[in-house]
């Protein structure tokens, strides 16, 4: 405290405005930051939500087979689709247009390295609970995905399972990552400026 009231008039009023306004920009950043997200999120639920049911249909006629590895030109290489059975138990997943049967022969083992989100609660109970609203999950290999489930019907309307459809969250995270080294290019340039002006 001596030291500080030892400080001439100036020189303390400069600190005191540096550290303000360090909590201003840090402020300001943050709340930035938030809103991005927010809106990138938004843009991706929007995605999903849109292209969910064409994308489900595309991938389900691959379901029927079990077979190996199969490539369904139909399917967008950015999304995931994953089917399950009423219990939650997982028989298919397509990632980048690339689809797995479970019960094929190695097919566990194929569909852990085929990557995509990691899915758990895909039982009809869970399903329905989550009533059509967007959620995140990571993933196999470590990339984090946004993803919506819904219950799986026929053409009678009979529950027959659940399916799942994801968006990788990389291009959200990558430019979560440009805008907070932008911010802090920015603000440190502010506090620099700041610095020799006063």
């Amino acid at each position: 405290m001596t030291a500080w009231r030892q400080l001439p008039l100036r020189a303390r009023l400069v600190v005191l405005f540096s550290i303000l306004l360090t909590f201003a920009l840090v402020a300001v950043g943050g709340l930035a930051l938030t809103l991005l997200k927010s809106s990138l999120v938004r843009e991706v639920d929007r995605q999903l939500g849109s292209a969910a049911q064409s994308l489900v249909d595309a991938a389900f006629s691959d379901a029927q087979g079990y077979g190996g590895a199969t490539t369904n030109s139909a399917l967008p290489t950015d999304y995931a689709v994953v089917f399950a059975t009423p219990d939650g138990r997982e028989f298919q997943r397509c990632v980048r247009n690339t689809c797995i049967g479970l019960p094929s022969p190695g097919g566990s083992d194929a569909a852990a390295d085929l990557g995509g989100p990691s899915l758990t609660g895909l039982d009809i109970d869970a399903v329905t609970a989550r009533a059509g609203e967007p959620f995140a999950v990571g993933g196999t290999d470590g990339t984090s995905w946004r993803v919506i489930v819904a219950p799986l019907t026929n053409e009678y309307g009979t529950v027959n399972g659940t399916a799942a459809v994801a968006l990788p969250l990389t291009a959200v995270n990558a430019t979560m990552g440009m805008m907070a080294g932008a911010l802090i290019a920015v603000g440190g340039g502010v506090l620099a400026l700041t610095a020799v002006a006063t």
